[in-house]
């Protein structure tokens, strides 16, 4: 005679075993169309910590990803990085983006390279997290990549940037860079500071370190505008006047002989 409980331990683990296996069937089809993938892979059960995906279409891997079907493990991030598609890499690292850049952790749980660092770093709303992230981690790449240093500049519109960042920032960024950087940061900067940078930049942006009578005439942009704003508001410039050549804007201005 069986036991009950011996039964309905056996009929649950039975059940479980049985789901598995469906459930990797489900996954592992191909045939499906994409549709109908996406409409089941969310009421799964599992997620897999080691699951064989490169014979499926991108759109159904992409649900896998999305959904967490595809677990956070060093065996997926591999099979994603050897399917060499730069719309599933980047999926897998938006998906467990917090997973990566966790402040708590001392390394990093997955190894990356300069183009994922690139998208741990776009705009999202744990721009706090990221900064600690940029700091910890993205140092040693400003000097290699142009996007980096853009986002980094982007990411500390609202703190001071760390010094292990600024340091590389101000010797490596283009002049176009540097004059986002300074519109962000220039709070935190002292004049001095500001007109050392300035020094190595190319003109007109370097005339402005220099004591001179004449004024320095700049493109009229929104860009230039700003940035020549922040310097004034500063007492580093004397007043911005607009003016036309030929029908072209210009901004005029100048060192303040005072600073």
């Amino acid at each position: 005679m069986t036991n009950t409980k011996d039964e309905h331990r056996y009929n649950t683990i039975s059940n479980s075993e049985l789901q598995k296996a469906l459930e990797t069937a489900l996954i592992q089809c191909n045939e499906l169309s994409n549709d109908a993938y996406e409409a089941i892979i969310p009421d799964l059960y599992y997620g897999w910590k080691n699951i064989s995906i490169n014979h499926l279409d991108e759109e159904k891997i992409l649900s896998l990803v999305s959904h967490k079907k595809l677990a956070f493990t060093t065996t997926n991030w591999d099979n994603v990085q050897n399917l060499d598609n730069i719309k599933l890499r980047k999926q897998f690292l938006k998906t467990y983006f917090l997973n990566i850049i966790d402040e708590e952790k001392s390394e990093l749980p997955i190894t990356l390279e300069t183009q994922d660092f690139a998208v741990l770093l776009e705009k999202s709303s744990y721009k706090k997290q990221q900064q600690i992230f940029a700091k910890n981690y993205c140092d040693n790449l400003i000097s290699q990549s142009e996007t980096i240093r853009n986002h980094i500049i982007s990411l500390f519109d609202d703190r001071q940037m760390p010094n292990i960042l600024s340091s590389k920032i101000e010797q490596h960024a283009n002049d176009i860079q540097k004059i986002t950087y300074l519109i962000k940061q220039a709070s935190f900067l002292s004049t001095n500071h500001i007109f050392n940078i300035l020094q190595t930049m190319t003109e007109p942006y370097n005339q402005l370190a220099l004591i001179q009578n004449d004024n320095i005439q700049f493109n009229k942009t929104d860009l230039n505008l700003k940035f020549l704003e922040v310097l004034e508001n500063k007492g580093m410039i004397i007043k911005i006047k607009p003016k036309k050549i030929k029908g072209k804007g210009y901004y005029l201005t100048r060192r303040n002989k005072k600073i």
